[in-house]
């Protein structure tokens, strides 16, 4: 094959690759002498074809969502409804749509533009079948079922596959200390036990919730929920999610995923092209979870929930815990009400947030952290931010310098929302924070702090910190967040997420910091932004904002609590990130008059 042009897909280093090459992406660290030539550029990086993209993906789930239910019903011999098939299967099928058209697409591209002859393939023979959605979520940002998936599209494109056989690969065995092992089996033994008392926990709570309202994943602290139930007048019920309730045991049957294949084909064809290829390949990408061990949870669901529950309040359990959401489809199927409370940050803000709208189609009532927009039949209600409402953060006895809250996402994509997607995108911002940190004056500023985040999806953050910026403080994330906010003066943070909401609602001196254009908003957040932009709140340029940082470091207290910055920060707060001091009280008027309905 020397004459001919080879595609690497994904991160193969132990591939002895030779001949005129190509790369799918910047993911593909083989070697680090390519020429940038050799990179197919990754076609997301135009975002205006991600958005445009998005919402064509979107067409194509809800028209697939709508034939599929049919589909799944038959399989397993029930009759359930549309809204059924979405709580269970609809998070899954999106993602699942979502990746299988940006690996399709690339490679498409690959062939039409780049002359490419052939591709690399998978080095494995053993198919990977997915368990369950927590597991596509995981291996979904891995290389072996993204080149499992890049070979299967490459025999729908009619592209040669060339597997190679690994070169050895020497593993050295890391010595452990007697203490090491002993520490190990000690956490071992407590993790089982905690699990065990979890378990008789959620026993006791779901035999008290009998018919009434069952919280599930709210991120309400367990002593506040406590309080929030007792003045509804509902019996105490904490309930832990646990990994092994949502585990499937059930393998693969061949028969079982044939039968799924005949029946998607005998549908009446997409219009769209890329919508046949999501058809062709769903009998093998379909969750165990979904098929074969599909009885086994329900089964399971109906052991672990309370089996009449009224309504269902729920923060996050609805998008890949499996079993639970077969019970929750049961109990909607029953009349049951759902409850959705916001979840994390960019809700409300994002131009656009495929998690947001399904949570608005699957939900009753959902309730945000303040803001509110128009929702076909789900009421959206202005409500709290959770877990910080009643939260006291104590300044340390060293408190100084900046704390800089690293973000990162996969190097593949794998969800569909307003913010970077791809390895490009995150080095983009990633560098220009780098950039950033060493225009800093460490003489004005005394102190630097590096917090990667605790997921790293391959990217090596720490390393790359360390290269650049040697003189920094990791933190390495060892304590909770909020244990380590008040150490420090000032926060940086770099997302449109969670964490700049939760400081601005603690009044933590914070600024904002990353690329407008990877993390689009709609027209409130473009205005919110550019005001406090013109406030020093918000930069988007690296040079900007260590100039900023350098000249008034030292009087950044006062800076913060001067009533232009405080006004500011209200007023996002009472949209975005709205608190109150009783939040058990308050929160209990607004949930009464959904709880009521029932």
């Amino acid at each position: 094959m020397s004459d001919k042009i080879g595609l690497v897909c994904t991160n193969q280093p132990h591939l002895s690759l030779s001949g005129a090459l190509k790369y799918l992406g910047n993911w593909c660290d083989v070697i680090d002498d390519k020429s940038s030539n050799d990179i197919i550029d990754y076609h997301w990086n135009n975002r205006d074809k991600y958005y445009k993209d998005y919402l064509m993906l979107s067409r194509i789930y809800e028209e697939e969502m709508q034939a599929l239910s049919n589909v799944f019903s038959e399989i397993h011999s029930e009759s359930n409804n549309e809204q059924y098939w979405r709580i269970v299967i609809g998070p899954w099928l999106f993602y699942f749509i979502l990746v299988l058209y940006d690996r399709w697409y690339m490679l498409k591209n690959a062939k039409e533009n780049h002359s490419v002859d052939f591709i690399y393939g998978s080095i494995s023979t053993e198919r990977v079948f997915l368990k369950n959605h927590q597991n596509f979520d995981e291996l979904a940002t891995q290389d072996a079922l993204n080149q499992q998936i890049y070979d299967d599209l490459a025999d729908i494109l009619n592209l040669e596959i060339c597997k190679l056989t690994p070169s050895p690969v020497t593993i050295k065995a890391s010595k452990r200390s007697i203490f090491e092992a002993l520490i190990d089996s000690i956490h071992f033994f407590r993790k089982k036990g905690s699990e065990k008392l979890k378990g008789l926990v959620n026993k006791i709570s779901v035999s008290l919730v009998r018919s009434g309202p069952f919280f599930i994943s709210t991120r309400i602290p367990p002593l506040e929920l406590l309080k929030l139930q007792g003045h509804l007048g509902l019996a105490p019920c904490l309930f832990f999610v646990r990994n092994k309730d949502n585990a499937v045991h059930s393998q693969p049957n061949i028969m079982l995923r044939r039968s799924l294949r005949q029946k998607v084909s005998e549908l009446s064809l997409p219009s769209n092209p890329f919508a046949q290829i999501v058809r062709k390949l769903l009998h093998l990408y379909s969750p165990i979870s979904y098929l074969e061990g599909y009885l086994e949870l329900k089964e399971r669901g109906q052991l672990l929930f309370p089996k009449k529950a009224s309504t269902v309040i729920d923060g996050s359990a609805w998008n890949s815990n499996d079993c639970f959401k077969i019970y929750l489809a049961t109990r909607v199927l029953e009349n049951a009400r759902l409850l959705v409370l916001q979840h994390g940050g960019s809700y409300g803000i994002a131009k656009w947030n495929w998690s947001e709208d399904h949570q608005f189609a699957i939900g009753d009532a959902f309730y945000s952290w303040g803001w509110n927009k128009n929702a076909s039949n789900c009421d959206i209600i202005p409500a709290f931010i959770q877990n910080v409402s009643n939260l006291n953060i104590q300044k340390s006895n060293d408190h100084r310098g900046i704390l800089i809250v690293v973000t990162t996402v996969p190097k593949y994509c794998i969800y569909g929302s307003a913010f970077p997607v791809g390895y490009d995108q995150w080095l983009r911002g990633f560098n220009e924070l780098l950039q950033m940190a060493k225009l800093l004056d460490h003489k004005r500023i005394p102190r630097v702090t590096f917090r990667p985040s605790m997921t790293d999806f391959g990217l090596n953050q720490t390393q790359r910190i360390r290269r650049s910026l040697p003189n920094v403080e990791i933190d390495d994330g060892s304590r909770r967040i909020y244990k380590v906010l008040g150490d420090h003066k000032l926060i940086i943070a770099t997302s449109n997420t969670t964490s700049f909401l939760e400081t601005y609602a603690l009044n933590i001196p914070t600024i904002l910091f990353w690329d407008p254009c990877l993390w689009e908003t709609n027209e409130s957040g473009d205005e919110l932004f550019s005001r406090m932009r013109d406030l020093n709140l918000f930069f988007s340029s690296p040079q900007d904002l260590a100039e900023f940082l350098n000249d008034n470091y030292s009087s950044i207290d006062s800076w913060w609590d001067s009533k232009d910055i405080q006004d500011m920060r209200e007023e996002l707060c009472l949209t975005y990130a709205n608190t109150t001091t009783n939040f058990s009280v308050d929160f209990a008027k607004l949930l009464n008059k959904e709880i009521g309905q029932t």
